[in-house]
C-alpha cells in the first residue's frame, strides 16, 4: 500500500490471512517530498550520466535469473542496475 493516506483506513484487512500465513507487516517511511523532487530535478538536469548505471534489462521471463544477477549469485555478470522489462529480449547468462 504505497503512500500515506491521511489518517483514513486503506484497506481491510483478513486478520486469518495473517495469522494463518504467519504473515508481518511493517510500515516504511521513505523521504520527504522536498527531497524526492530535489532527486527529480537532478536527474532532469543532465548533469550526471545516471542512465550508464542501467547496465541489464530482464524479460518479465527472467525475473528469477535477475534476482539471482543482482544478488551475485551469476558468476561473470556483475549488474550495477537491473529492470525487468516485459517484453525485452532474453539475456544470455555466462556459463
Amino acid at each position: 500500500m504505497a503512500g500515506l493516506k491521511g489518517q483514513r483506513p486503506a484497506h481491510q484487512v483478513a486478520v486469518d490471512d495473517v495469522i494463518y500465513k504467519e504473515l508481518t507487516i511493517r510500515g516504511v517511511l521513505s523521504m520527504p517530498v522536498d527531497d524526492t523532487f530535489r532527486a527529480i530535478d537532478l536527474i532532469e538536469s543532465g548533469r550526471y550520466p545516471f542512465e550508464k548505471m542501467h547496465t541489464h534489462s530482464f524479460p518479465l521471463e527472467q525475473a528469477e535469473d535477475a534476482i539471482r544477477a543482482l544478488a551475485g549469485a551469476i558468476p561473470g555478470l556483475n549488474p550495477v542496475h537491473i529492470a525487468i522489462v516485459p517484453g525485452a529480449p532474453p539475456v544470455t547468462l555466462p556459463r
